[in-house]
Formats: structure tokens, sequence, C-alpha cells
């Protein structure tokens, strides 16, 4: 959900239920590519969320390999790649 379950949203649901595991918004795989300022404040989220799942999108199976990569760095409990979303970002 684009614009909607950020960390915020995910702290205030996690107020609210520890029973629950919570996902990010859909994340491009070209948004964790173009630099570390970007990337961060796409995949940064506070302990108290986990378990939380990071959903990655996109076409370019060794690009989502890389940002694999970068969401097992920043601690997230699974990651999920979604390639056939039809989205026209993915």
């Amino acid at each position: 959900m684009f614009d909607v379950t950020n960390t915020h949203f995910r702290f205030f649901m996690r107020l609210i239920t520890r029973c629950a595991t919570l996902w990010t918004e859909m994340i491009h795989f070209t948004a964790l590519e173009e630099d570390d300022q970007k990337r961060d404040l796409n995949l940064r989220f506070h302990a108290c969320e986990q378990p939380v799942v990071c959903q990655l999108g996109g076409s370019d199976a060794s690009a989502l390999q890389r940002s694999s990569k970068f969401v097992r760095k920043y601690g997230y409990s699974e990651v999920n790649l979604n390639s056939g979303c039809p989205s026209s970002k993915v």
C-alpha cells in the first residue's frame, strides 16, 4: 500500500498488537539503488516493528537480488518479491 504502510503506520499498528506480522509498502528496486539516503529513508524501521516484511517490486531478477541484499542488511524478518504486480511502476 503506497504511502500508507510507512514506519509511522507500522509503529502505530505495533502499539495495537504484538501478534501481527507487519509489511512495508511496495518498494521498487530502483528506489534502493539510487543513493544511500533514499535507501535509508525507504528501509529504516524501529526495532519494535519486528517482525516486519519488506516488499520489493520489479521485473529485473538481478536488480531484485541486489536490493534483497540491502534489505537483509537492515534486518527485516523476510523479503517478499513481487514480480507480477499489474502496477505500471513495477
